[in-house]
């Protein structure tokens, strides 16, 4: 298998000659599907042979996983959807994976799917939330919330490696074995079969002798069958091997960042603790997957933290390179972009667009050279005049321009997540400890105490998304949480600020006006627990605005700082990346993986284990408007037992875990009897660590 390369290589997008309505790769010679009728060729190979809609009709059906290798036009997507909306039960959730080294664009794709009246009524949705050809991961929630479409826009080997699913059925449809040999690798074949659950089946158009052998050797009983239009065979099948019960393990897997379904028979319930933007996407995600929400938050009112900024900026954090945390923040970037474009937040949202202005010329070298690697639907480079007309003020100098970037109100958001039937929101509940039970054989629960030992909520699972507040329980203690303050300064606007129509961003950000004011921030303070306003950092806000936009800070006027009104708020940090996932047992680790801290990397280790039930959703820091959105999906995911929103490094990169095992292998923990079982039990004096901080607002 491939490993990801060291740089963000663009992809190279597909290019195509058209024979009438019928698309053709110039990159294979080969055509998407068949000139006598594309649609009915899909539902004959990959839906009847894999006998898709009788295995729909199974009122018991939770949710079903498809995987495909070529997503070409979305046309066998667009087929399993129509048929599965017409089978499946309305619970029911269709997760689709699907892997595409050479997207189409969205002119391409809108053509190849407009002859096709039958799907019309689906085409329009997909092709709103279609991504740019960004290398990675791409989740698509379409259709009412009943599917969800994975693109893994790499190629096939690596995506195969990053891919950590069971699939109930596989659409093998690259290019013909003669034109696409890298699609049907043997090796690609074996790790196809190790993805499949128990049971589950293949179709695939071709009938190619070395095709059906490495099949049959990746454990599929092949059998074949008559193909579509005339062709004389096609092959189909299910995974006869007893074995495909037990978890596919990725080459990038490692034992420590492991993890465990939730144990069954249990009440879909959940508790999650933290009303921000972490805890209200997450009770929302959930709730959309049918769980009853509880969400605790020891202040009077959602967003009372971080969260409660006038206005966040969404952006992303590019490079060229491709390490782990950059590949993150771009995913989430995407992820955010399309979550809040489809949540009808009204002017709760603007896409107004975000110009990164180029301060110094390391800046404007490095943006040139990120302009150059990603497509212009994401970004582009603009000179000053170009600039300064696009963001209706005068500017003097130019920028990255990110045109579906902008900004939300964070504490609106958190309003319309927690606005559903199954979530209840109840405030004032500050949670002291976390005990976790076991009673007359049953899955367990979760039990959720205050500080006097009363009883807050109990639930199977538990969800940690209160900031720097995780750090206070004893289940979670060794982490590593740093708050960081940040002061914004509130400017009304005049009007010549007015006219400032995109968010700038630079060593620092401004808003345009809303409800007559600028938001201009945000400091950035490590070691600084001090809750009142600054004057200093006022100051220190206008002078980063007076180096990047020398006329707007003019036009703003501000005769006193002294006199601004702001906003005190602190964003937990653990290191560079979130921290998502189970929690760890810290105990386990200590001793199960004490060879590490001998370099012993190479020993059989068993799987991690976790806190039955606990997950953390934490430390998002000054991007948490950007990173939560996909973040609660990943919870979402792990509770659920579905596909996961990111690929196994990712998934990997922001697991719990991670800091205990770095401390071993610095030989920097030792088990001692601090590093006890706390799964259950109130121990007197046990910090309660708060879940929002507390905030001022003058003027």
């Amino acid at each position: 298998m491939s490993r990801p390369p060291t740089r963000n290589i663009p992809l190279a997008p597909a290019t195509l000659d058209w024979q009438g309505n019928v698309p053709l790769s110039r990159q294979y010679g080969d055509i998407y599907f068949s000139s006598r009728d594309g649609l009915a060729e899909s539902r004959h190979v990959f839906l009847h042979h894999n006998e898709l809609p009788q295995r729909w009709r199974d009122a018991a059906l939770r949710h079903f996983v498809i995987a495909e290798t070529g997503f070409g036009t979305g046309l066998n997507f667009l087929a399993a959807v129509e048929a599965w909306l017409a089978n499946a039960g309305g619970e029911a959730h269709l997760h689709y994976v699907s892997v595409e080294k050479h997207p189409l664009s969205p002119r391409d794709l809108a053509l190849a799917l407009g002859a096709r009246p039958e799907l019309s009524s689906l085409v329009p949705e997909l092709l709103r939330q279609y991504p740019p050809p960004v290398r990675g991961v791409h989740r698509l929630q379409l259709y009412g919330g009943r599917v969800s479409l994975s693109l893994y826009l790499m190629d096939i080997a690596e995506a195969l490696e990053e891919l950590d699913i069971r699939a109930d059925a596989w659409f093998l449809d690259g290019f013909a074995p003669a034109k696409n040999p890298d699609m049907w690798d043997a090796q690609v074949l074996t790790r196809v079969g190790a993805l499949t659950a128990a049971g589950g089946s293949f179709a695939t158009f071709t009938a190619a002798g070395p095709v059906r052998r490495s099949l049959q050797a990746a454990g599929f009983e092949v059998n074949k069958a008559e193909g579509f239009a005339g062709k004389r065979e096609m092959l189909h099948g299910r995974m006869g091997r007893a074995d495909n019960a037990a978890p596919a393990v990725s080459a990038l897997f490692k034992p420590w960042f492991g993890y465990s379904a939730l144990p069954e028979p249990r009440p879909r319930t959940a508790l999650v603790v933290g009303a921000g933007l972490a805890g209200a996407f997450t009770a929302r995600a959930l709730a959309r997957r049918g769980w009853r929400v509880t969400v605790l938050e020891q202040a009077a009112a959602p967003a009372r933290g971080a969260s409660g900024n006038a206005a966040a900026v969404i952006y992303g954090k590019f490079s060229t390179h491709d390490a782990v945390d950059y590949r993150f923040y771009q995913q989430a970037y995407l992820h955010a972009l399309r979550c809040y474009a489809a949540l009808g937040l009204g002017d709760a949202w603007s896409a107004c667009g975000v110009l990164q202005l180029a301060v110094a010329e390391a800046d404007r070298l490095r943006q040139a050279e990120l302009a150059a690697a990603w497509p212009a639907q994401v970004m582009r480079l603009l000179s000053a005049v170009e600039a300064g007309v696009l963001a209706g003020v005068q500017l003097d100098r130019g920028g990255l321009f990110f045109p579906d970037a902008g900004w939300v109100d964070p504490a609106r958001v958190c309003a319309h997540l927690l606005n559903h039937p199954a979530i209840e929101l109840k405030t004032g509940c500050a949670v002291a400890a976390l005990n976790y039970q076991i009673a007359d054989g049953r899955a367990g629960e979760w039990r959720l105490y205050d500080q006097a030992g009363h009883v807050l909520g109990a639930a199977p699972a538990v969800i940690l998304a209160n900031a720097a507040g995780a750090a206070g329980f004893a289940q979670t203690d060794y982490l590593p949480l740093s708050r960081v303050r940040g002061q914004v300064s509130y400017v009304t606007a005049t009007a010549a600020s007015a006219a400032l129509n995109c968010v700038l961003s630079f060593d620092g950000y401004i808003t345009p006006a809303l409800q007559g004011c600028h938001s201009l921030g945000a400091t950035f303070d490590r070691g600084n627990d001090e809750m009142e306003l600054a004057v200093a950092d006022h100051l220190r806000n206008l002078e980063n605005l007076e180096q990047a936009a020398p006329a707007l800070r003019r036009a703003l006027a501000v005769a006193d700082a002294a006199a601004l009104p702001g906003r005190v708020s602190f964003r937990t940090y653990a290191g560079a990346l979130p921290v998502v996932g189970p929690a760890p047992e810290a105990a386990f680790y200590l001793k199960e993986y004490a060879g590490l801290a001998k370099g012993q990397l190479r020993k059989a280790y068993p799987k991690a284990a976790c806190h039955p039930g606990l997950y953390l959703n934490l430390a998002h820091g000054a991007r948490g408007v950007t990173t939560t959105p996909l973040a609660a999906e990943m919870i979402a995911a792990y509770i659920e037992g579905e596909p996961q929103p990111v690929p196994e490094s990712l998934r990997q990169a922001l697991h719990p875990g991670r800091f205990l095992i770095r401390q071993l292998k610095k030989n920097k923990l030792q088990i001692t009897d601090d590093y006890r079982d706390v799964s259950g039990g109130i121990e007197p004096g046990t910090a309660i660590g708060s879940t929002e901080d507390t905030l001022k607002i003058r003027g």
